[in-house]
């Protein structure tokens, strides 16, 4: 999970974030799953989130940021191709994360399956680790 920040936001050139340093800024959600995932993560950090919008997309959300609305959460794999006028930054630990996982029959993997597990092995080889 990466934060994303406009541009001139005074945390845009860290390497790292601690969500605690966000205490005070209002959020915008691109994904419902992903905001309670950021109420579950913030309270952990000591502050209650500031919502200032809610959604279910991640471009819209970013479209938001970069106009000031807010700052918000947003998985790696969705944050959009135009970063101008955006920061990202990854969340220092403890941070949320997802996982990904293929479950096959032992005997006999079909040849879909096997595709499919070699194209997400080559997908998260080739992305970059957030800080653990």
């Amino acid at each position: 999970m990466w934060i994303v920040l406009p541009a001139g936001h005074w945390l845009a050139g860290r390497e790292t974030v601690a969500l605690g340093d966000l205490a005070g800024e209002r959020w915008v959600h691109g994904c419902l799953a992903t905001g309670d995932m950021l109420h579950h993560y913030a309270a952990m950090a000591g502050f209650e989130v500031q919502t200032a919008c809610r959604g279910t997309d991640y471009v819209f959300a970013q479209s938001l940021v970069r106009a000031g609305v807010g700052v918000s959460m947003i998985p790696q794999v969705a944050l959009t191709a135009d970063q101008g006028g955006l920061a990202t930054v990854p969340i220092a630990p403890p941070c949320p994360s997802r996982y990904v996982g293929i479950v096959t029959a032992v005997r006999r993997i079909r040849p879909l399956a096997a595709a499919l597990a070699r194209a997400l092995h080559e997908t998260v080889a080739g992305l970059p680790l957030a800080a653990a």
